[in-house]
């Protein structure tokens, strides 16, 4: 009959108190006391889901005070940012850090521009025996180098070709991620913007808040910034991996918006 049931409860819905002795009454009682005891473990031991990400936003989210230059150039062992300007003014964004439980993660272009843990990188040496030694010289362009977490020193930006079992967000795209590993995966070069430019810029000196490629020195793939979204757990931003994405330009072809970055420091430009 419409509007009318026939009393019995649904199959897996409890109707009555726990304090109600019906049915399985005393094993209910004692699930929710093991429910109880171990939420307060957790909660002592810190491991609860929301205590996780409270450490991690106080980790990732120190501010931090981007280098000076003298000079308007790039120097090894400056903190600085790389923003990617986005197709169009006021989309803006930097690279940055993110990890669920670990310091290890992948990275993604944030929309805050506040320079912080999780958005500042260190310009270091692929060399690390002379890393003392080339603190405060100018980073040239063609020259090999490595973008250290500030979040997390010695992990280091490394990218490699995607694999079914990598867990790349891209099938088509080359996977970006921090880590470890001391290898030739997380060495970069910097490229002139303009392709015409790029002979006579080679070897030249790096200046900070220009328009460059940042480009993968093992496959020769641009650090790219995509328009599509991921979720983190600081919110919703951008995908970045490795690609080169071109489009004609005049009579040649050159890299679009996607794989134009700057190097921030504190000076204004």
């Amino acid at each position: 009959m419409s509007g009318l049931t026939s009393g019995a409860p649904e199959p897996g819905i409890r109707t009555y108190n726990s304090s109600v002795r019906v049915g399985n009454w005393n094993e209910d009682i004692c699930l929710e006391e093991d429910l109880l005891k171990d939420f307060l473990k957790r909660k002592e031991n810190g491991t609860l889901l929301i205590q996780k990400k409270a450490k991690l936003r106080e980790l990732y989210q120190q501010t931090v005070e981007l280098s000076h230059s003298q000079d308007g150039y790039v120097h090894f062992g400056d903190n600085v940012m790389l923003m990617n300007q986005g197709p169009s003014p006021g989309q803006e964004r930097v690279l940055a850090i993110y990890a669920e439980d670990k310091i290890d993660g992948g990275v993604s272009a944030s929309d805050n521009l506040a320079p912080c843990t999780r958005n500042t990188f260190t310009i270091r040496p692929v060399n690390d025996e002379k890393v003392e030694d080339a603190n405060g010289q100018i980073l040239r362009y063609g020259q090999s180098f490595r973008l250290e977490s500030i979040a997390s020193p010695k992990h280091y930006l490394n990218s490699e070709p995607t694999r079914l079992l990598a867990g790349g967000i891209s099938c088509n795209r080359q996977h970006v991620f921090l880590s470890s590993e001391q290898s030739s995966k997380n060495q970069w070069v910097i490229d002139a913007y303009d392709p015409l430019m790029r002979l006579e810029c080679e070897d030249e000196p790096v200046p900070h808040g220009t328009s460059l490629i940042i480009k993968h020195g093992l496959t020769g793939q641009c650090l790219c910034a995509e328009e599509t979204a991921q979720r983190t757990p600081f919110g919703l931003e951008k995908e970045v991996n490795a690609a080169t994405i071109r489009k004609m330009h005049r009579n040649y072809r050159a890299e679009k918006w996607n794989n134009h970055w700057l190097i921030i420091t504190a000076n204004k430009k």
